[in-house]
């Protein structure tokens, strides 16, 4: 009988929290890095026109969510939707371009741009918890839920808190590149 994506999502994020807990005891993060790392450059929002997909790499998360809020960019605007991610199902340490295990994806259909979103992630107990005023470091007792923006986004509403979805088409910069001997200021 095959797992189903909550089993699977569980039993994948309780190892990788075992394996977090001795790289942070050790402070050694390279068996880590070697079993859950992700090198891939599609992190974040990939957008068209047809349809943006949203990926973020957190393999201790037993559950991730999109959370939209349609394209009301007030840091105070309402939930429009919340949808389930589904975790990676790539587990190629000696890969980590295709070392999916860890990242959790979905894609939302249709033009995104302007679409403001968070991402809603479950932790299961003993997740090292460092959010809602506790101590670092210390186990938490109970599953913890942290709601955050996109650490890849390129666009937040104000106070940052949620990220928001802009074309390429959408940006307009005056920004000029400069490197080696054009770097002036060197």
């Amino acid at each position: 009988m095959q797992p189903t994506q909550t089993e699977s999502s569980s039993e994948y994020a309780t190892q990788a929290l075992s394996d977090e807990k001795n790289a942070t005891q050790n402070n050694d993060f390279t068996f880590f890095d070697k079993k859950w790392a992700y090198e891939g450059t599609d992190l974040g929002f990939n957008y068209s026109p047809t349809g943006t997909t949203f990926k973020i790499w957190s393999p201790t998360a037993t559950s991730v969510k999109l959370i939209s809020y349609g394209t009301n960019t007030d840091p105070t605007a309402p939930q429009v939707s919340v949808t389930p991610m589904t975790r990676g199902t790539s587990a190629t340490p000696n890969d980590h371009a295709t070392n999916t295990i860890g990242v959790w994806s979905l894609t939302v259909p249709g033009d995104q741009n302007g679409m403001v979103y968070a991402y809603e992630l479950t932790y299961d107990n003993g997740t090292v918890n460092d959010y809602a005023g506790s101590t670092y470091g210390t186990l938490s007792t109970s599953p913890v839920i942290n709601i955050t923006n996109d650490p890849y986004s390129i666009a937040t509403t104000q106070g940052g808190n949620r990220s928001v979805v802009v074309s390429p088409a959408s940006i307009a910069s005056n920004l000029v590149l400069a490197q080696g001997k054009s770097a002036t200021w060197r």
